[in-house]
């Protein structure tokens, strides 16, 4: 089992609440100063200064140039530096293994992207709904919207909280696939947003769902799935643990 009983993981902090213990320039947060290619060039320098340091740094010092370049779209370089940290030897968190997942959806490289998600859920980290919607959101731009539904469903069956962008990005992807009146049936279909406790207060729809799940709701979908042996693996994952670690 893969997955400790023990190990329910809170979402880690957002990357700009991490405190600067190692100096980042001002510069490089700060798009009028310079050019991005100027910008660029001194966040991977300041990325191969942290990784050849004799002590390894905290892992969020390396996130925090990372989550610049994400930002900036230099998605390529991201994934580059990222590999050249597990070459060394240093394992990327939750927050830089969600970053990777993104640049590979942004890119167009969905089974390298749940590679990535592979390797978060062996290594006992807790899917946000971030995470959780850049995957859905990379099938759906890819035109996969049927295996985007199945995804939805298995994560909400599981406990796995999901938010109000979860079914934009349904709807949307709905849409453009033609499919407008499966988009609007389930518009439809989500109730009013309810409180979720957080320090954030913020709001979560949750879907009223039929007899039926949603996937088995639309089955009406011209485009042929291109990961659905890749999911298989991740949902035997997912049924391999009890339904209790994933409700937190």
């Amino acid at each position: 089992m893969w997955l400790s009983r023990s190990v329910r993981v809170s979402l880690l902090p957002s990357i700009a609440k991490f405190p600067p213990f190692l100096p980042i320039h001002n510069s490089l947060f700060c798009s009028h100063s310079h050019p991005q290619t100027s910008l660029h060039d001194e966040a991977v320098s300041q990325f191969n200064r942290l990784l050849h340091q004799r002590h390894v740094p905290p892992i969020f010092e390396f996130g925090k140039i990372l989550g610049f370049l994400v930002r900036v779209k230099r998605y390529p370089t991201a994934i580059s530096l990222i590999q050249q940290m597990e070459l060394k030897g240093i394992h990327n968190n939750f927050v830089n293994l969600s970053l990777l997942i993104n640049c590979f959806c942004h890119l167009n490289q969905l089974p390298f992207a749940f590679s990535v998600f592979v390797k978060i859920l062996k290594r006992g980290y807790h899917p946000n709904a971030i995470t959780l919607n850049t995957l859905m959101r990379g099938l759906c731009d890819n035109g996969e919207v049927k295996e985007a539904l199945n995804f939805h469903d298995k994560v909400v069956a599981l406990g796995f909280r999901l938010n109000q962008f979860t079914y934009g990005i349904l709807i949307n992807g709905l849409s453009k696939i033609g499919e407008t009146e499966a988009a609007i049936e389930l518009l439809r279909k989500i109730q009013g947003p309810s409180t979720v406790s957080g320090m954030d207060k913020k709001y979560w729809f949750i879907p009223s769902y039929s007899d039926e799940d949603i996937s088995q709701r639309y089955k009406l979908y011209k485009v042929t799935p291109k990961h659905t042996e890749q999911l298989k693996s991740i949902y035997k994952i997912f049924d391999d643990q009890d339904v209790g670690v994933w409700n937190t």
